[in-house]
Protein backbone atom coordinates (compact mmCIF):
# COMPACT_ATOMS: atom_id res chain seq x y z
CA UNK A 1 0.00 0.00 0.00
CA UNK A 2 1.40 3.14 -1.10
CA UNK A 3 1.78 5.70 1.39
CA UNK A 4 0.70 3.62 4.34
CA UNK A 5 2.73 3.62 7.38
CA UNK A 6 3.56 0.21 9.25
CA UNK A 7 2.30 0.22 12.41
CA UNK A 8 4.63 -1.55 15.26
CA UNK A 9 2.94 -4.47 17.03
CA UNK A 10 4.85 -4.20 20.34
CA UNK A 11 3.84 -0.25 20.72
CA UNK A 12 1.18 0.48 22.65
CA UNK A 13 -1.41 3.26 21.69
CA UNK A 14 -2.18 5.36 24.16
CA UNK A 15 -4.96 5.56 25.87
CA UNK A 16 -7.61 8.56 25.03
CA UNK A 17 -11.00 8.39 25.73
CA UNK A 18 -13.11 5.96 27.77
CA UNK A 19 -11.81 2.26 28.96
CA UNK A 20 -14.35 -0.39 28.00
CA UNK A 21 -14.34 -3.04 30.69
CA UNK A 22 -16.13 -6.10 29.50
CA UNK A 23 -17.82 -8.48 32.38
CA UNK A 24 -15.51 -11.24 31.82
CA UNK A 25 -12.54 -8.95 32.45
CA UNK A 26 -14.01 -8.43 36.10
CA UNK A 27 -13.13 -11.09 38.02
CA UNK A 28 -9.43 -10.33 37.10
CA UNK A 29 -9.88 -6.80 39.18
CA UNK A 30 -11.28 -8.40 42.31
CA UNK A 31 -9.97 -10.51 45.25
CA UNK A 32 -13.01 -11.98 46.20
CA UNK A 33 -15.30 -14.91 44.18
CA UNK A 34 -17.44 -13.87 41.39
CA UNK A 35 -19.87 -15.61 39.64
CA UNK A 36 -20.85 -14.33 35.97
CA UNK A 37 -24.23 -14.72 33.86
CA UNK A 38 -24.76 -12.74 30.57
CA UNK A 39 -24.47 -9.00 32.22
CA UNK A 40 -24.79 -9.76 35.79
CA UNK A 41 -21.97 -10.53 38.27
CA UNK A 42 -22.04 -11.43 41.80
CA UNK A 43 -19.46 -10.83 44.56
CA UNK A 44 -19.22 -12.65 47.31
CA UNK A 45 -17.39 -13.85 50.57
CA UNK A 46 -16.91 -15.24 53.45
CA UNK A 47 -17.25 -12.35 56.22
CA UNK A 48 -15.96 -14.14 59.82
CA UNK A 49 -13.97 -10.71 61.15
CA UNK A 50 -13.61 -7.26 60.24
CA UNK A 51 -10.71 -7.71 58.29
CA UNK A 52 -13.41 -10.09 55.66
CA UNK A 53 -15.62 -6.95 55.66
CA UNK A 54 -12.60 -5.04 55.04
CA UNK A 55 -11.53 -7.21 52.18
CA UNK A 56 -15.34 -7.08 50.82
CA UNK A 57 -15.33 -3.81 50.98
CA UNK A 58 -12.21 -3.28 48.77
CA UNK A 59 -13.71 -4.67 46.28
CA UNK A 60 -16.57 -2.24 45.89
CA UNK A 61 -14.67 0.69 46.44
CA UNK A 62 -13.24 -0.18 42.66
CA UNK A 63 -14.14 2.14 40.50
CA UNK A 64 -16.39 -0.56 38.11
CA UNK A 65 -19.41 1.27 37.80
CA UNK A 66 -22.15 -0.67 39.46
CA UNK A 67 -25.50 0.58 39.63
CA UNK A 68 -25.71 0.72 43.34
CA UNK A 69 -29.82 0.88 42.87
CA UNK A 70 -29.42 -2.66 41.28
CA UNK A 71 -27.28 -4.29 43.90
CA UNK A 72 -28.48 -6.25 47.16
CA UNK A 73 -26.88 -7.24 50.03
CA UNK A 74 -27.79 -11.11 51.35
CA UNK A 75 -26.52 -11.99 54.73
CA UNK A 76 -26.59 -15.61 55.69
CA UNK A 77 -25.88 -17.40 59.04
CA UNK A 78 -27.40 -16.95 62.33
CA UNK A 79 -23.94 -15.87 63.66
CA UNK A 80 -23.61 -13.26 60.67
CA UNK A 81 -22.78 -9.76 61.88
CA UNK A 82 -25.00 -7.52 59.28
CA UNK A 83 -21.99 -5.32 58.76
CA UNK A 84 -22.75 -2.41 55.94
CA UNK A 85 -21.33 -2.07 53.05
CA UNK A 86 -20.99 0.86 51.05
CA UNK A 87 -20.07 1.58 47.09
CA UNK A 88 -18.88 4.27 45.00
CA UNK A 89 -16.32 5.21 47.46
CA UNK A 90 -18.82 5.66 50.13
CA UNK A 91 -21.42 7.90 48.45
CA UNK A 92 -24.17 5.28 48.02
CA UNK A 93 -24.99 2.57 51.34
CA UNK A 94 -26.15 -0.43 50.58
CA UNK A 95 -27.28 -0.41 54.09
CA UNK A 96 -30.88 -0.29 52.70
CA UNK A 97 -30.30 -3.25 49.67
CA UNK A 98 -29.92 -5.50 52.36
CA UNK A 99 -32.65 -8.20 51.62
CA UNK A 100 -33.79 -11.38 53.43
CA UNK A 101 -34.73 -12.70 50.10
CA UNK A 102 -33.79 -12.63 46.63
CA UNK A 103 -34.79 -14.05 43.22
CA UNK A 104 -31.95 -15.10 41.03
CA UNK A 105 -32.52 -16.72 37.77
CA UNK A 106 -35.70 -17.79 38.57
CA UNK A 107 -34.04 -19.26 42.07
CA UNK A 108 -35.36 -17.83 45.35
CA UNK A 109 -32.42 -17.27 47.66
CA UNK A 110 -33.48 -16.62 51.15
CA UNK A 111 -30.85 -16.01 53.98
Amino acid sequence: MAGSAKRDPSRKCPRTGPLILYINDLPELVDNFTMLFADDMKLYSTVNNKSDQEGLQKDLNKQLNFNASKCKVLHYGRKNMQLEYTMNNGHNTLVDQAVEEEKDLGSLLRT
